[in-house]
């Protein structure tokens, strides 16, 4: 069930701000993902941990981290050009 709260005479300030909030969520989530799997990969890359786990997948940890990288600023890219248009 919806609810419409009126505003300065605007019923779409409440769903703005509902949608300001989803993707500020989205981007802290996106970021921390992004965080950690940038410690994954100094992880796989270095020998920080003697018994390290990611040292036999270290290409595919790092093939995911550039293609996450790369899809994560798109979709920034595309968010700033919607944001200033």
């Amino acid at each position: 069930m919806n609810t419409l709260v009126f505003i300065s005479n605007s019923p779409h300030i409440y769903r703005q701000t509902d949608m300001n909030l989803l993707t500020k969520i989205f981007w802290a989530l996106g970021i921390l993902i992004w965080l950690m799997m940038l410690i994954v990969l100094i992880i796989a890359l270095t020998d920080i941990i003697s018994w390290n786990p990611f040292k036999e997948y270290r290409f595919i940890i790092a093939i995911g981290f550039i293609a996450t990288s790369g899809f994560i600023r798109n979709a920034y890219k595309n968010r700033m050009n919607t944001r200033n248009v």
